[in-house]
């Protein structure tokens, strides 16, 4: 579980991942998740953030063989994930 903001670059994630209530993780050159991985974004009240790299040029990417993303079923109104244009993309 991520316990602070925090940032992955050109990352590769083995294992299940959980972003806490109230921090961001912001990813730039890309993420791939191995087969069975997958992200939580972990709201219980504060916005809780993955943001793709807004100053990369480069094309921002979720790869690999791993589950697409899933907000936790604690407060979904505040669980975000950012596009590299800055726009929510849910």
């Amino acid at each position: 579980m991520l316990a602070s903001n925090g940032e992955l670059i050109h990352y590769t994630l083995a294992s299940n991942f959980t972003i806490g209530n109230g921090l961001t993780l912001s990813v730039g050159n890309g993420l791939t998740l191995n087969a069975g991985v997958s992200i939580t974004i972990a709201s219980t009240g504060a916005a809780t953030t993955l943001s793709f790299d807004q100053n990369s040029f480069a094309p921002q990417t979720i790869g690999g063989a791993g589950q697409s993303f899933s907000p936790a079923p604690h407060s979904p109104a505040n669980d975000k994930l950012f596009s590299a244009n800055g726009r929510r993309a849910w």
